[in-house]
């Protein structure tokens, strides 16, 4: 069974197989050096962001080791790393066909020479702005030239899932190209692309890299007699975008969790009933009952009353349901309780349950409040 890209980039990484490495350089080397050439039109620059891309994938590496394919992460790579090359070469206000031979167009008819011309430099761009569920399809089956049985397996998908993704991301790059001002139809935009299947990157370019990436990882050493200078600042200058990118994404959602939390919290405030505020509550006075005819001797009462006896509250509650008692008599259903709340001014016994005469006088038995 074919080994996995993670498989090798293990066996490279964890015990030096320079062989691992060299299967997986070239295993990928189509799908990198189309992209770099359509981006650059410029063999040279095109070697020197081929050569760039995988000592990124080195530095990289170690995250992918359980990968089964790395073909999506190579591309969006590659074709950062051309596009960065080719905004220098801009800025520095050269022009890309001096250093080499313009490529050839991969088409012979004028017309879709044309339209190659104007396809060429904005069909990674385009491509690179679809999700993965789209992207990785086309990157698969006509990038990289596999059988839709081979991308299947390696996206983990059914024949028939890979067949309707395939469908609607031709459809998806097709939209955003036209947008773009380029009106390809689907045979043409296949054409061009099965076209990057076929390129080809010569032996020493290859062994170059492969050479380079292996002096670094066993000796630590960077190979500048190996590779240029320029590959290695470009490769920098990627591996510095990236860890960018990924410093604005984790403050992004930071940002985005506060911003929720923040949204969360006044939906709640503003959810939640006005409550009127707590009424001052005026310290507890101590009032002395003054001895009467009926009336005991005054009672040294604590600051609050305790807790009524809820079977004395439950049959007092009764009879005031049936009218023999009035509502003031369930505050006073308990002896002690009904001292303490008469005594607080609480309890007000009426006339009707209590003969005239005595309406500060207590029940004796807390459970057996007086009837009318």
């Amino acid at each position: 069974m074919e080994a996995t890209d993670g498989e090798l980039l293990g066996r490279f990484l964890n015990h030096q197989d320079e062989m691992a490495f060299e299967l997986l350089v070239r295993r990928h080397a189509a799908l990198v050096t189309g992209v770099c050439r359509r981006v650059l039109n410029n063999p040279h620059d095109a070697e020197d962001a081929f050569q760039a891309t995988f000592l990124v994938l080195h530095r990289k590496g170690n995250t992918m080791t359980q990968w089964k394919s790395i073909s999506g992460w190579l591309y969006q790579v590659a074709t950062r790393t051309a596009l960065n090359l080719r905004k220098s070469r801009i800025a520095d206000h050269l022009n890309p066909a001096v250093h080499g031979t313009p490529l050839e167009t991969p088409v012979a008819e004028d017309r879709h020479s044309t339209v190659w011309e104007d396809l060429r430099p904005i069909l990674d761009e385009e491509l690179g702005g679809l999700s993965d569920r789209h992207r990785l399809p086309l990157i698969l089956c006509y990038l990289e030239g596999k059988s839709y049985e081979h991308a299947a397996a390696e996206l983990s998908l059914s024949y028939t899932t890979l067949k309707k993704r395939l469908e609607r991301a031709r459809n998806l790059l097709r939209e955003r190209l036209v947008r773009r001002g380029v009106a390809a139809s689907a045979p043409i935009l296949l054409a061009f692309m099965q076209e990057s299947a076929s390129a080809t990157v010569s032996p020493a370019v290859i062994q170059t890299t492969v050479q380079a990436v292996f002096s670094i990882q066993s000796a630590g050493i960077e190979a500048g007699a190996i590779i240029s200078p320029q590959v290695f600042a470009l490769a920098k200058a990627v591996l510095k975008l990236m860890f960018l990118q990924k410093v604005k994404a984790a403050a992004l959602g930071v940002v985005t969790l506060a911003g929720l939390g923040a949204l969360g919290t006044a939906l709640t405030l503003r959810a939640a009933p006005d409550l009127p505020p707590a009424p001052a509550v005026a310290p507890t006075e101590l009032t002395e009952i003054q001895p009467g005819p009926s009336t005991p001797a005054a009672v040294s009462l604590p600051t609050s009353p305790p807790a009524r006896n809820r079977s004395c509250c439950v049959k007092v509650a009764s009879l005031v349901k049936n009218g023999r008692a009035c509502p003031s008599c369930l505050k006073a259903c308990c002896k002690e309780t009904a001292k303490q709340l008469v005594a607080h001014g609480e309890a007000k016994p009426c006339a009707r349950c209590i003969p005239a005469g005595k309406t500060q006088q207590i029940p004796e038995s807390a459970t057996d409040p007086v009837a009318p």
